[in-house]
């Protein structure tokens, strides 16, 4: 059984299918969410407008993901000049040794101390589905949460989300009445988000005071 309910020539909102790729993205299901992000971003410059599933083969070629099965009502592609992101390779233990070393083996965002490479969740400074190379240059070490956190937003939208974020995070530890509705927003989206994810213990949301068993990707720098 798909994990959508798109029907082939049946119309949708675009609204409605980006809404339907972001719960697929944060059900836990989705792999390489980094590189489904552009993906988004190019179904939401469209969102004003509605296009019908014409799938065109098994796998990619069904995806919802893939722009080139979604048409206009005259036939025309709903996103133009659109092609497959390049495959991603796995990293050689070489490289994840030689990008820790930019950061003696810490986290560049949070500063988590790697124990071992295979934490090692390596981060491209351009974005790989944005034409980043995976030269030793454009790579840095970045943790789980961290990794998954930083997704592709742009600089202005991770300036954003710290700004923001650490105004809650204040709000959260002083017990207020918006720091608590938060919280419980929170906590219910992270139960939400459980129900589909494979591994019940990883959590991509830090809401906790203090570091979690569960989310071993914030502990104290050691």
């Amino acid at each position: 059984m798909s994990w959508h309910t798109f029907k082939e020539s049946e119309e949708y909102l675009v609204t409605e299918i980006v809404e339907t790729l972001l719960e697929d993205m944060e059900s836990g299901r989705v792999e390489d969410v980094k590189g489904k992000m552009p993906l988004i971003e190019l179904f939401e410059k469209e969102r004003n407008t509605s296009a019908i599933y014409t799938p065109f083969g098994s796998a990619w070629g069904s995806s919802p993901y893939n722009p080139n099965v979604w048409k206009r009502k005259n036939g025309e592609d709903l996103i133009t000049g659109y092609r497959k992101p390049r495959s991603r390779k796995p990293f050689t233990a070489k490289t994840r040794k030689e990008v820790s070393y930019k950061t003696d083996g810490h986290c560049y965002s949070c500063g988590y101390k790697f124990k071992e490479l295979s934490e090692i969740w390596i981060e491209h400074i351009i974005p790989f589905s944005l034409g980043g190379s995976d030269d030793i240059q454009n790579l840095l070490p970045g943790c789980r949460i961290c990794n998954y956190t930083r997704q592709n937003f742009t600089p202005h939208q991770i300036q954003r989300m710290l700004s923001i974020g650490s105004i809650l995070v204040r709000e959260i530890d002083k017990q207020s009445k918006l720091g608590n509705d938060v919280l419980g927003f929170l906590k219910a989206e992270d139960q939400r988000r459980e129900k589909n994810r494979k591994h019940k213990d990883q959590s991509f949301l830090v809401y906790e005071s203090k570091p979690s068993t569960a989310n071993k990707a914030c502990e104290e720098i050691s």
